[in-house]
């Protein structure tokens, strides 16, 4: 009787062997996926970056004025993380992604309770990382107006993590602070 039980059960384990083999390859592969990912290094984004303003300045160095001739973004100068207020940058933390030293762009736990959010029609809520948020700003097709389709989603997912393997935290988080002009009205 222990063989036949045993003949019974080796098709089941089979069957979970092969699933547990196939889930490998599809991590592997998506991990290879994002490791390729293209992602612009932080000195050109750095170097590219125009602010939305020309700042006219007098032969000593003296600012006269600021005009802004971009009207269709408003961007200010770009802010080292060093000048940015640490407090202001707690804060920001606390209310946007209070995880973000210790993920590797990806919130797992505020993802898995938008989906269970989403899939309760509780309120909805956003789980997108200050990685993420910076991934969808650079990615220029992202269409970041309005909500995201779960395509979208992914590929933006999957860009915030490639981001995070080429970036440092710091330099993630002067740049989305210098893109939100002054942190607060992007983010908040």
């Amino acid at each position: 009787m222990g063989q036949q039980a045993e003949r019974r059960r080796w098709p089941s384990r089979l069957v979970g062997l092969c699933l547990a083999a196939l889930l490998i390859v599809v991590i592997a592969g998506i991990a290879v996926y994002i490791v390729r990912l293209p992602v612009p290094a932080y000195d050109e984004v750095r170097s590219g970056y125009r602010p939305s303003y020309i700042t006219l300045l007098d032969r000593d160095g003296m600012v006269l004025e600021r005009v802004r001739n971009d009207y269709q973004e408003r961007r200010d100068n770009w802010t080292p993380l060093g000048e940015i207020s640490p407090a202001l940058v707690r804060a920001v933390l606390l209310s946007e992604d209070r995880r973000f030293y210790s993920h590797a762009g990806v919130d797992v736990l505020a993802l898995g309770g938008a989906v269970r959010d989403r899939l309760t029609r509780n309120t909805v809520r956003g789980s997108s990382t200050l990685t993420m948020q910076l991934a969808g700003m650079l990615d220029a097709g992202d269409g970041r107006n309005g909500r995201r389709t779960l395509a979208q989603k992914a590929r933006q997912i999957m860009q915030a993590m490639a981001l995070e393997l080429h970036w440092s935290k710091s330099q993630i988080l002067e740049a989305i602070s210098t893109w939100c002009h002054g942190v607060v009205s992007c983010l908040v």
